[in-house]
């Protein structure tokens, strides 16, 4: 049986009470074992920041799921309207790490260029689409993991540090696992619920 094939049976939300907890203990054992990896060859550390604001908290369970999950999964499922807000919301995703300014003024200018422009838009279609679905996901899991690189402070340069994206890649594919088999709302809602839960693990190891 092929990952579609599987993926387009009759649709059971009840298997998510099974599917979500094994979800989260694989990115548990992923992230515990890449940070022990990182600690014990001093190569980065998560950076300090004031995670206890309430601006952090409404950014990490509220603003990031919807915005990640719309920007690196929406686009899994072939529809135009979907393909258009995920190249947005990953060019905004790269770019407001060099400038906000720069991040709204490419989104808009890259916006209007597809809406104005239809055969640009039905070539990116064409090109995106054209790809097997397994490919998508893993392209959409590398893209969204790369951005989260920017948690870290490095110690060390090394090649080891490509370790760095192993949880977010590995949870990328999980929630574009929810994403293509139920719906772009059930991988938000759960890439929410795993945020909180780190966010209190964090609070309690503090």
């Amino acid at each position: 049986m092929t990952m579609l094939h599987f993926l387009k049976k009759k649709k059971s939300y009840w298997n998510l009470l099974f599917e979500i907890p094994i979800a989260f203990i694989l990115t548990l054992v992923t992230t515990v074992f890449v940070m022990y990896l990182l600690n014990k060859y001093d190569l980065a550390n998560t950076k300090d920041t004031n995670i206890s604001s309430s601006y952090y908290f409404v950014k990490l369970i509220l603003i990031a799921p919807f915005f990640e999950d719309l920007s690196f999964r929406l686009f899994l499922i072939r529809n135009k309207k979907y393909l258009i807000i995920s190249i947005i919301g990953i060019l905004y995703a790269f770019l407001a790490h060099v400038s906000l300014d720069v991040a709204f003024i490419t989104g808009f200018f890259v916006l209007n260029v597809l809406l104005l422009f239809e055969k640009i838009l039905d070539y990116i279609f064409y090109k995106v689409y054209n790809v097997k679905k397994i490919y998508l996901v893993l392209i959409s899991s590398l893209l969204f993991s790369i951005p989260h690189i920017g948690n870290y402070e490095i110690h060390t340069y090394s090649p080891f540090l490509i370790i760095l994206i192993i949880p977010y890649f590995f949870a990328g594919i999980l929630l574009s696992y929810f994403r293509i088999k139920y719906s772009i709302m059930t991988s938000i809602s759960i890439h929410m619920l795993n945020n909180v839960i780190a966010y209190s693990f964090y609070l309690l190891m503090k």
